[in-house]
């Protein structure tokens, strides 16, 4: 019963009978591919490749290498802004920015963090 159903949807389903042509293609592909000849020497050289494993540095420059530092970027500025901003002034010093120019700084940096998040979700 539900296989006779599936069949007549298939049948009649625009996307699915595409879906079943393209499939076909890929089979017919397959089944057309001739594999070249195997290197006598693979199977060594992948052992090798195995067994090598890397010094420490290779190592971390590699576990390095896969985090994303892109949400860090935004937090850094902030905190940097916060401390050229906010940061302990002698008694005898005038303040770098007055309090509109905080608000500026402040808003300059809300929008820098929505650019970043912007180019982020587009990639």
């Amino acid at each position: 019963m539900r296989k006779a159903s599936l069949e007549e949807h298939i049948a009649n389903c625009f996307f699915c009978i595409e879906f079943c042509a393209e499939q076909q293609r890929v089979w017919n592909a397959l089944d057309a591919w001739e594999p070249g000849p195997v290197d006598t020497r693979f199977d060594a050289r992948l052992l090798a490749r195995i067994e090598a494993r890397p010094n420490w540095k290779v190592r971390l420059r590699q576990w390095l290498g896969e985090i994303s530092w892109k949400p860090v970027l935004p937090a850094a500025a902030v905190l940097a802004a916060y401390f050229v901003i906010v940061a302990p002034q002698p008694q005898d010093q005038q303040p770098l920015m007055a309090g509109t120019e905080v608000q500026q700084v402040e808003q300059t940096l809300q929008d820098l963090e929505m650019l970043q998040q912007l180019k982020l979700s587009n990639k």
